[in-house]
């Protein structure tokens, strides 16, 4: 993984919508990971419709995902906002089940990155950086396969994450005799 450029390469907007995908598929109560893929690729549901599902959340005391198949029951949200909202939900459960029923990890990532729309929005992206970051996606999956496990690779991943947010604190830089010369 460090070939892909280290911690930086967590940083790039296409990796952290992937692993949000994944962290989604391990932790239905990832509020902020439903958030950054309910509608990514786009799925009719607005700012307006994520609004009002947190708030009923934070009402109710329940995560984003456990949530809306309940509210999807009712009429508060309707129209392609409904629609994308059920699509989302039915897709991360299938996926969450091949998981369980034994798919490999790094080929429920690359049918997560298909079967969502994901990888053919990029295909469809006609600027200058949408091949590199098909590219980028493709070498997450195949990095993928150096772990054993999801959890493994999971594990791995928010370590170097941590490791970088601790990056961001401010620190003391030490220079030898011998550097400041």
């Amino acid at each position: 993984m460090e070939g892909s450029g280290g911690p930086r390469f967590f940083e790039r907007a296409e990796i952290r919508d992937a692993l949000a995908y994944l962290r989604l598929i391990r932790s239905p109560d990832d509020d902020l990971a439903f958030e950054r893929v309910v509608n990514q690729p786009k799925r009719g549901v607005g700012a307006t419709t994520i609004q009002k599902l947190q708030t009923l959340a934070r009402e109710d005391g329940r995560s984003l995902f456990t949530l809306v198949p309940m509210i999807l029951q009712t009429d508060e949200v309707k129209g392609p906002a409904k629609r994308g909202l059920t699509t989302f939900i039915d897709q991360v459960n299938l996926w969450r089940d091949r998981l369980n029923n034994g798919m490999a990890h790094h080929e429920l990532a690359q049918v997560i990155l298909d079967e969502s729309g994901y990888t053919e929005m990029w295909k469809n992206d006609k600027s200058p950086e949408a091949p590199g970051r098909l590219e980028n996606l493709k070498e997450l999956v195949s990095a993928m396969e150096e772990y054993e496990s999801f959890a493994e690779f999971m594990e791995y991943v928010s370590l170097v994450m941590e490791n970088q947010e601790n990056q961001h604190t401010e620190m003391v830089t030490i220079m030898t005799l011998h550097g400041a010369k």
